[in-house]
């Protein structure tokens, strides 16, 4: 548990009472404080997944999902979490649920084989450019996203791969692919966007409290207690 501390003072008979603030981690995560009091915040991970294993590749589709929904759980309470149509499914990120502030690190681009632009034959596969709502990281020696029919590679020649730089993510298949294929890419925004949500005021019982969500990511929760 990590102890960093916020020092506030609390009128009390007999003097004044000092709280602490502190932090805890995990899914579900258990904390005890010996005050009855709303939490500061609770951050809930945010990210998407992709189904099976092995390398995306045409004979290999890996789909992706995001995150439009999820249940939160605070002691015998529970909380139903829905995103509106604005942003709608998040693919990474993160919800404060007590300031309702959603920070988006990721978005996705749904499109067909078709639908790409600048296409350019090499010798067994053929390139096609797609482009982001927003700007995303530049590729670089890191991989900064996914994809469901290709595996990430900086400017790897005439293989099978994909990369992002910043509005566009260029892929490369071969040539036989049928225009009707779906192509879904991840990539990583270069800068984050911010939209408010409802906010929540949850408050902690004097004793242990549990904390959970139904979806994959530890929580971290800032809560306050006695010095």
């Amino acid at each position: 548990m990590d102890l960093k501390k916020l020092m506030f003072l609390k009128a009390a008979i007999g003097g004044s009472e000092v709280f602490v603030e502190k932090t805890a981690t995990g899914n579900p995560v258990s904390f005890t404080t010996q005050i009855a009091k709303r939490v500061k915040s609770i951050t809930v991970p945010l990210s998407y997944t992709q189904a099976g294993s092995g390398d995306p590749s045409p004979s290999n589709v890996r789909p992706i999902t995001g995150v439009s929904s999820f249940t939160f759980t605070h002691n015998n309470s529970s909380i139903d979490v829905v995103f509106p149509a604005e942003p709608g499914t998040v693919y990474g990120g993160s919800l404060d649920l007590v300031s309702g502030v959603l920070t988006l690190t990721h978005q996705i681009l749904v499109t067909t084989w078709g639908e790409g632009a600048s296409p350019s034959v090499l010798t067994n596969n053929e390139k096609r450019s797609f482009e982001f709502s927003s700007a995303c990281v530049a590729a670089g020696s890191t991989a900064t996203g996914k994809c469901n029919i290709a595996t990430w590679r900086w400017d790897f020649g005439d293989t099978v791969h994909f990369y992002n730089h910043q509005m566009y993510s260029y892929v490369f298949l071969p040539i036989e692919t049928s225009d009707s294929t779906e192509i879904q890419i991840v990539g990583k925004l270069a800068e984050p966007i911010t939209v408010q949500l409802d906010p929540h005021s949850i408050k902690a019982i004097k004793g242990t409290n549990t904390f959970s969500t139904d979806i994959a990511g530890d929580l971290t929760v800032k809560y306050y207690d006695k010095q």
